[in-house]
This record gives C-alpha cells, sequence and structure tokens, in this order.
C-alpha cells in the first residue's frame, strides 16, 4: 500500500498490529473514512482516488478537503542571517484548504521554513514553523513580517517600504533597525510574506 510494507504503514497511522492493514487490503475489514483521509494525504491523493484506483500525481482540485505544504531544508534567521545550505523539501504537512484560502492565501503557494534566532522574540520564538505565502513578494508601506534572502543569507524581519526606503526591524529591542535605499535595495530578494507561525506549546 502506497509502495510502504504493512508494518510501516501500521507506524505512519499509529495502528499497533500491522494485521489490521492486511485485513484492510483483503478487504476483511472496512476503515473507517477517517482512516480512509489519512491514508489518502499520506499518499498524496483524494479519497475518491484511492478508492477507484485513479493517480492523483501529486496534484490536488479546488474541491480537496486537503493540502500538502513543503517544509524547505532551510533555516530563516531571526537574527543575522542564516546562510542557506540547502533547499531541499523534507516532508510535507497537511492542513485543510479551506483553512488556508480563509487566511487569504492560495494553498499551492505556501511554503514552510524553520526560524532560528531571537531578534524576533516574543512574535517568533526559535523552532517556530513561518507558514510563507510565496505571492507576497511585495514590501507594502503598511508593513509586514517577510522572509528575505540578502546574497546567501536568508532572514525573517518585519519590514516596511517608504518613499524608496526599506525599512527592516526587529522585534527584540536588542537589535538595531537598518534601512537599505538606492541600488542596494536591488540585492534584496522578498521570498514571501509571514502569515501564520507554527510554536510549540
Amino acid at each position: 500500500m502506497l509502495g510502504l510494507s504493512q508494518p510501516q504503514m501500521a507506524v505512519k497511522m499509529g495502528i499497533k498490529s500491522h494485521s489490521l492493514i492486511s485485513k484492510y487490503e483483503l478487504d476483511q475489514v472496512e476503515p473507517s473514512a477517517t482512516t480512509l483521509q489519512k491514508i489518502a494525504v499520506m499518499g498524496n491523493m483524494t479519497v475518491d482516488c484511492l478508492l477507484n484506483g485513479e493517480e492523483s500525481a501529486g496534484k490536488f482540485s479546488a474541491e480537496d478537503e486537503y493540502i500538502r505544504v513543503p517544509r524547505y531544508e532551510v533555516q530563516a534567521g531571526a537574527g543575522p542571517g542564516i546562510t542557506v545550505q540547502s533547499e531541499q523539501i523534507v516532508d510535507h504537512l497537511s492542513y485543510k484548504a479551506e483553512w488556508v484560502r480563509s487566511l487569504g492565501v492560495e494553498p499551492r503557494k505556501v511554503v514552510v521554513v524553520s526560524a532560528v534566532g531571537d531578534s524576533m522574540v516574543p512574535a517568533i520564538q526559535p523552532d517556530d514553523l513561518l507558514f510563507i505565502d510565496s505571492r507576497r513578494k511585495v514590501v507594502s508601506a503598511s508593513g509586514g513580517i517577510y522572509c528575505f534572502a540578502d546574497g546567501d543569507d536568508l532572514s525573517v524581519k518585519r519590514m516596511q517600504l517608504i518613499k524608496g526606503v526599506l525599512i527592516i526591524r526587529s522585534d527584540n529591542t536588542l537589535y538595531s533597525e537598518y534601512r537599505v535605499d538606492g541600488d542596494d535595495i536591488n540585492r534584496i530578494k522578498i521570498v514571501g510574506r509571514v502569515f501564520w507561525i507554527g510554536k510549540k506549546v
């Protein structure tokens, strides 16, 4: 199932005995709707595709309930900035597409990176997951929290663009504000705007 052995499927689904997976496959036990949804999300497909044997090719229609958001093997420095060593996708996080759209974000344009450093404390803590709208690459006068690259360094800060001057601030008062203008603005590449922060409790 999904290219995994029965023990592997059991572990991923939190099932104690892999014999139950065998019974699902042999149609001896009918999985619940919740179980079907879990399997579908793991396989990057809809429940209909799972039941009908159709290939989803990793695509989701507008009617699909869940989306899989890629989490990249990069860290955004809430501090002096972190040098990007890799942009490999390390896993996916599944969320309801309806929730993402309710935040005014196109689900297919969401990426996730981890935060490091303390310059954005208390808003952003180390290891927080930053959900980024990759469509939002233009900093506005009203400002917001943006992830951006300055050369090979990836950072997350509050940013505003006022009269051609890019103002970059940290929430932690131990870090100074700095400004970029003129041709230097071209070296700042906006990855996107942070629209949601996932935290540990």
